[in-house]
């Protein structure tokens, strides 16, 4: 029985380990299929046959130019041959082997676009005109005569010499009968149009500089102009194609992989329009090398021995690298999967979620460098999506750890933290310290009368009132304290430094010298009576250095501005610290926590430095052996920031310090110096990363508005590789939010429109942070910025002035939208792909607009210190 339980597990993951790699294959032919602007190209099968070729007879060692003929026999064998893959050809001269090629076309049921060849010799034209009628009028072969190619665009006659030449030949012959010119030679001579029975356009975008990943749309979309500007006239792709070899053109690349790409989605799209279509050519022609260069002689889709090109082949980046794609998803599996295994016991759903996140995070990383590596446009092209590619692992890493995060946090649902004790007998002193800086005075003395209604013995609280001299403020705690009796000392300091670090410290000067632990409250918080007696037992282990409760808030109920913070501060502390929780990895905030006398005064007391003075001191005593616990209960509740301002002030000093903390002490965190173990180096940097993603948002805002100004500036502008960034960025976008909602829906007790707004206000905060990461590498000295509570803003107007740079921001990207949909000559799958980039940016922008906006419609004119019910007991 057990072994068939084994087996059939065995099964089941072998089964999950082969669908994976089955979807990554998938995944990357539609990677390949989306670089190259089309999802059928990479299942594509191998070409069998084209709608027409056209042809010329010369093989190696000959040249039109010395005057060499081609053999009877070359020729008879190019018919036999093409007759395999086409069933039309295009000529380009009929005086000579003309009549040779007509024939041998005829024997082999080809249907022969006759050309004429025109230039300036006017004599020699004569007689390719009188060959040309001669064998329309004798062979059924010919289906039409295109009289002349490109002789306007080289200049070698008159328009009206051309016109003469073309009616002339229409009153000879009973075919249709055309001329050949580039798409914007029909343009500039409209009038050509009237003397022909259809039109041979030449669209061939690699002279125009146009990369491959653009041409067939390019192709096509020079075809519908055509069309515009002809209507109901019969048009035909005299030329199109792209080289397989030679020197780069502006952003054209030849390449074999381009032009088998460039053909296959040709003859797809040619086929479902039904265009007629002439491939420029059928055989490699060395002796162009003389009028067109290096990319000359490598225009055919058979080389000059006649054998066929690899453009006939099925796209190559699928069965190239079929094997390569199928182990890098196995050992990308593998990684996943060994990762989780050691570094949490999550559960088999958990495990496979996980592995597919780091598969397609690698796969991501893999192609977009394959792309730049094989990149087609402009070297400028490529200094930027190089640029990018940093950009693009720190992504995929923000992706990685909350796919991390979200195994664990979903998979292992005993993952609790630590739980709150049952009273034991032993009281060991507690001295409680509360620093206060004008804050509003009836905040400070409700506090302070929820301490002195604490279920314990023996605690005593150290208020330390600093850096204000307006009486107002301080002297009503100051006597409220004397009210309070013994327990409550109450310390002035009119000039305080260290910040909030510095009143602690004053007030460890004034604490008694029995205490063995210390609280630490803010002080707008309203406390439980039961926080000390459930927590203080946890000491009783002599390696536990803290006991960390959570931070709470509490307001006006229906208020939606105090709901949506309220949600986006306890997803924190219901996710990210109960994950910390289980190794030893907890930040501690400076409210609601515990700390061993001896531990804080054994690495130094408070940091004066940092305006993060508690993650700071909480990272030094994980450092240094300590243990720190997290009980996930409230256990006091503070005043919420009253202003989208003070809600953004108080984010800023938090990113702000953390990147203070990274420099301080960076070489801990890389574990280069003893301390803290590999566990809590990753969740401190995983926590900070997500906000250095804030930041390179904001850089790449701004380097977005100024591309967009430049497209619409300068229209025709080749794109940027943005779309192999922007799916990606996209994509870990989605993926972001729907983890949320689901972290919400599994650990966090509220509603699914309350997981929403949380949502939304973490978002408005972007900016913010983004700033905030910017300053801090770059300066050291922001004063501590304390948190405004209990201030009253009124109208509109203050609200969008508190958003004011990200309604600004926003503004002007939704602004640029409509300008770069008009402006932009790239594809509209690149320019969507462009815009939707800028759309993403502008999100957050918008979202603080509108959050700050939703602080004057859910209070107007109101400060949460105006509810009478502000300072209730706590709810459960």
């Amino acid at each position: 029985m057990a072994n068939g339980l084994l087996r059939s597990r065995l099964a089941g993951v072998i089964g999950v380990l082969a669908l994976l790699l089955v979807l990554n294959a998938l995944a990357w032919w539609m990677l390949a299929g989306f670089r190259f602007g089309t999802l059928a190209t990479p299942l594509a099968p191998a070409l069998e046959r084209v709608g027409g070729f056209s042809y010329s007879p010369f093989r190696a060692g000959e040249d039109p130019f010395e005057l060499d003929e081609p053999s009877a026999e070359g020729i008879a064998e190019d018919m036999r041959i093409l007759a395999g893959y086409t069933d039309r050809i295009r000529t380009y001269g009929s005086e000579g082997m003309g009549a040779r090629i007509v024939e041998e076309a005829e024997r082999n049921n080809l249907r022969v676009a006759l050309g004429i060849w025109l230039d300036s010799d006017l004599e020699k034209n004569e007689r390719e005109i009188e060959a040309a009628i001669r064998l329309a009028r004798s062979s059924d072969a010919v289906e039409s005569v295109i009289v002349g190619n490109e002789v306007l665009l080289r200049g070698d006659i008159s328009r009206g010499r051309l016109i003469e030449y073309i009616e002339r030949v229409r009153d000879a012959v009973e075919q249709p009968v055309t001329t050949a010119e580039t798409w914007n030679e029909w343009l500039h001579h409209r009038e050509l149009a009237e003397h022909v029975d259809f039109l041979a356009v030449h669209i061939l975008p690699y002279w125009e500089k146009v990369p491959a990943s653009e041409a067939v749309w390019y192709t096509f979309m020079r075809l519908d102009e055509i069309r515009r500007e002809f209507p109901g006239r019969r048009i035909v792709l005299g030329e199109v194609g792209w080289p397989s070899d030679g020197a780069r053109f502006g952003g054209a690349v030849p390449g074999a992989s381009h032009q088998r790409l460039y053909i296959h989605e040709l003859v797809r799209r040619a086929e479902r329009d039904g265009v007629q279509y002439y491939i420029i050519e059928a055989f490699d022609q060395p002796w162009k090398t003389r009028t067109e260069g290096l990319v000359g002689p490598h225009w055919g889709m058979f080389d000059t021995d006649r054998n066929p090109k690899g453009v006939w082949d099925a796209p190559g980046l699928v069965t190239a690298h079929l094997v390569g794609w199928a182990l890098s998803s196995f050992g990308a599996l593998l990684l996943g999967w060994g990762i989780l295994r050691r570094m949490a016991p999550v559960r088999f759903g958990g495990r496979v979620f996980f592995s597919v996140a780091v598969q397609a995070a690698l796969t991501v990383v893999a192609f977009v460098a394959v792309v730049l590596v094989e990149w087609t446009g402009p070297w400028w092209g490529a200094a930027v999506g190089w640029s990018l590619f940093p950009a693009l692992l720190l992504l995929m890493g923000v992706a990685l750890v909350q796919s991390f995060e979200a195994a664990e946090l979903l998979w292992r649902p005993e993952l609790t933290g630590d739980a709150p004790l049952e009273p034991s007998g032993e009281f060991p002193p507690v001295s409680i310290h509360v620093a206060a800086c004008r804050e509003p005075p009836e905040a400070v003395i409700a506090a302070l009368r929820s301490l002195s209604r604490l279920d314990y013995p023996d605690y005593e609280v150290v208020v330390v009132y600093n850096n204000t001299s307006d009486e107002r403020y301080w002297k009503p705690v100051e006597r409220v304290c004397e009210d309070l009796g013994p327990r409550f000392r109450f310390v002035f300091v009119e000039h305080c430094p260290g910040f909030k670090a510095g009143a602690l410290n004053i007030a460890l000067e004034h604490t008694r010298s029995d205490a063995e632990i210390i609280g630490v409250v803010d002080s707008d918080y309203v406390v439980r009576p039961e926080w000390l007696r459930e927590t203080v037992g946890h000491f009783r282990d002599a390696s536990v250095g803290s006991v960390q409760a959570p931070q709470s808030h509490r307001g006006k109920s229906g208020n939606r501005f105090t709901t949506m913070c309220h949600w986006e501060y306890e997803g924190f502390f219901h996710t990210g610290m109960v994950q910390r929780s289980d190794r030893n990895a907890i930040v501690q905030h400076g409210t609601m926590v515990l700390i061993r006398k001896t531990a804080l005064e054994g690495v130094g007391e408070w940091s004066g430095w940092s305006i993060c003075e508690d993650a700071e001191l909480g990272l030094r005593l994980l450092g240094s052996g300590w243990k720190s616990l997290y009980i996930n209960k409230v256990y006091g509740a503070g005043l919420f920031p009253d202003t989208f301002s003070a809600y953004q002030k108080q984010r800023f000093r938090w990113a702000y310090g953390a990147v203070q903390i990274v420099r301080r002490h960076w070489r801990s965190l890389l574990g280069r110096r003893a301390g803290l173990t590999p566990a809590q180096c990753y969740h401190f940097f995983a926590g900070w990363l997500p906000w250095l993603g804030d930041a390179m948002h904001l850089l790449f805002s701004l380097a977005i508005l100024i591309a967009s100004a430049w497209i619409v500036a300068n229209p025709g502008i080749a794109a940027v590789p943005v779309a192999v960034f922007v799916v990606p960025a996209l994509m870990v976008a989605v993926f972001s939010v729907v983890r949320n909602l689901a972290l919400y829906r599994a650990r966090v007790p509220c509603r699914m429109a309350d997981a929403l707004g949380a949502s939304v206000a973490g978002m408005a905060l972007t900016l913010t942070i983004g700033r905030a990461v910017w300053a801090g590498l770059f300066t050291t000295d922001r004063p501590f910025m304390r948190t405004a509570k209990a201030r009253t803003e009124t109208t509109a107007l203050s609200a969008i002035r508190e958003a004011l740079p990200e309604a600004m921001l926003g503004a002007a990207l939704l602004l640029l939208v409509p300008a770069v949909w008009v402006s932009s000559a790239s594809s509209p799958v690149t320019t969507g792909v462009w815009i939707a980039l800028m759309l993403m940016q502008a999100m957050p922008y918008l979202a603080a607009v509108g959050f700050s906006l939703v602080r004057i419609r859910s209070n107007p004119g109101e400060s949460v210190m105006n509810d009478s019910g502000v300072f209730a007991a706590i709810r459960d």
